[in-house]
């Protein structure tokens, strides 16, 4: 479920990043990201005997780099609630804050073998490169809707 979470989060937010950084950037962008992840989370407990893999990070850097180059974005989402179960559009900066407020909320409760701390490392790193690249290569030139 998790490696299909992964997908379905690539698909959704992979390919409006990969247009507006082109497609070797991308690449490049994805396994930086993966690095950042996986430091993030080797750091925070560097005697762990944890495998990890990483492609978690990866993507929640493009998540980050989504959050930050369209923020005003809609994002469908499926709200569940006891005799509400309804599917709505929020922006994509509300959906990623409370994405990345799941992942603070993981690592306190951690215990489960999903490495929060890779999540909000790669997040970061996406983030912290988006607002880079965006104030080197100015504001997008046309905004982006995602279903």
């Amino acid at each position: 479920m998790h490696i299909l979470g992964n997908m379905y989060f690539l698909f959704i937010f992979g390919d409006n990043v990969e247009e507006r950084i082109g497609h070797v950037g991308f690449a490049i962008m994805y396994f930086v990201f993966g690095l950042c992840a996986a430091a993030a989370q080797v750091l925070s407990d560097v005697s762990s005997q944890m495998p990890m893999v990483g492609a978690s990070g990866a993507l929640a850097g493009v998540m980050g780099a989504y959050m930050i180059y369209f923020p005003q974005s809609q994002v469908r989402t499926l709200f569940l609630l006891p005799f509400f179960i309804r599917i709505v559009e929020i922006p994509a900066l509300i959906y990623m804050l409370f994405w990345l407020a799941m992942q603070f909320m993981g690592v306190l409760g951690s215990g489960s073998g999903v490495a929060f701390l890779a999540h909000i490392g790669g997040f970061a790193s996406g983030v912290v490169f988006a607002l880079i690249h965006r104030g080197l290569s100015g504001t997008p030139h046309r905004r982006y809707y995602r279903i």
